[in-house]
């Protein structure tokens, strides 16, 4: 969670996955995260790097009050067309994620 996002993101459905201790699990429907290199390429499973969201959501905020600019340099300008918020992560061999 958070206060940007406006909502979970990544969660375990029950019923539908079996939890994983520690793991933050898989994104909900309609959430679309990738787990990048420093140039924002795609890396394979258990390997360290960033976690972005790679689609608009249906709760994204939009800009900042009387700052628009300042939502688009801290979220959307480290990685073309991805939203970072700062986190590190990695894909499982389940396809689960991993915040580091």
């Amino acid at each position: 969670w958070q206060t940007e996002n406006g909502a979970n993101m990544i969660a375990p459905l029950p019923g539908v996955v079996s939890t994983k201790p520690g793991s933050a699990q898989r994104p909900l429907p309609g959430i679309s995260v990738d787990v990048v290199d420093d140039k924002g390429e795609h890396i394979g499973k258990n390997q360290a790097g960033y976690l972005v969201i790679t689609e608009p959501w249906p709760s994204m905020l939009r800009g900042v009050y009387g700052d628009d600019q300042r939502y688009k340099d801290t979220y959307w300008s480290r990685f073309e067309n991805m939203y970072f918020a700062g986190d590190g992560a990695r894909f499982d061999d389940d396809g689960d994620i991993w915040f580091l």
